[in-house]
């Protein structure tokens, strides 16, 4: 991209000089958030910055559960030859750690 374009896309070129660097401060951790700007809603009540040039509102077209994500839950709903090489694993490892406990004693 040439040096004339970047400047026509930067965005001190499209909103007042410094708002940029200052929206960005202002959502780091640390920083002032939505805290002192104008309380302005869309009608999902989502907050709206005025000097902003553009914006996306979304909705949730569906939510799907996420299941039981535990170590035994994950081992319960594997397939039965996930369960073989599970337990395979275990068991070489417990056997390893023998191993390495016996030559260190």
């Amino acid at each position: 991209m040439s040096s004339a374009a970047q400047a026509l896309f930067a965005p001190d070129a499209l909103l007042p000089q410094g708002w940029a660097q200052n929206v960005l401060l202002r959502f780091t951790r640390g920083g002032a958030g939505f805290e002192g700007l104008p309380e302005l809603r869309n009608e999902d009540g989502v907050p709206i910055l005025p000097a902003a040039a553009a914006r996306f509102d979304c909705r949730a077209l569906a939510c799907h559960p996420g299941g039981d994500h535990s170590i035994w839950g994950l081992f319960w709903q594997a397939g039965w030859i996930v369960k073989l090489v599970m337990i395979g694993l275990l068991a070489a490892s417990v056997w390893t750690w023998a191993i390495i406990v016996d030559k260190l004693l």
